[in-house]
């Protein structure tokens, strides 16, 4: 599968999980702690994907963490998830900072 494809597919199965979707509406008390710091998350992800200005593995690798960090959300582990978060958003500006 190309990494443009695989990318389409991850960014499928982010949009899936938003806030918004209903999986994500049983847990709303959770997440709404969560919800400033996925929406910063997602754009970073986004814009790397989009401006190719990462390799295809790491925006990969990124969106999975989101998803990760959309999880322990949902589960009521909002202080984990805003740890993902953060480390998420510090290892995507380190790396985007060596290129």
């Amino acid at each position: 599968m190309s990494s443009r494809r695989f990318l389409g597919v991850v960014f499928v199965l982010l949009m899936q999980s938003l806030p918004g979707s209903p999986s994500a509406r049983a847990g709303r008390a959770a997440v709404s702690g969560c919800a400033s710091h996925d929406l910063a998350a997602f754009n970073l992800v986004e814009k790397h994907g989009e401006d190719q200005s990462l390799p295809a593995e790491v925006v990969v690798e990124a969106a999975m963490k989101l998803l990760d960090a959309r999880v322990a959300c949902r589960d009521g582990r909002a202080a984990e998830a805003i740890a993902i978060y953060a480390d998420l958003n510090a290892r995507l500006a380190a790396t985007a900072g060596h290129r």
